[in-house]
């Protein structure tokens, strides 16, 4: 790429939904309700008293931490 252009190595990243068998759905982001726009170095879901909370690692920043809701 020359000067010019701007970083091009990723997005928000898509939510596929595991329907079983390898088979996925795309969740839209407006659908899902998660935007992670950050460099994310990995992802994690938990178990709590609470339900379930998404637990995101960020380069160089604070972990970011989202309760699962079913709407």
């Amino acid at each position: 790429s020359e000067i010019e252009t701007p970083r091009n190595d990723a997005s928000f990243g898509l939510f596929l939904k595991g329907k079983g068998k390898f088979n996925f759905e795309t969740i839209p982001m407006w659908k899902s309700g998660l935007k992670l726009p950050y460099d994310v170095r990995d992802i994690k879901l938990i178990n709590s008293k609470g339900g379930k909370i998404l637990i995101a690692a960020i380069n160089n920043g604070k972990m970011r931490a989202f309760k699962i809701t079913k709407k």
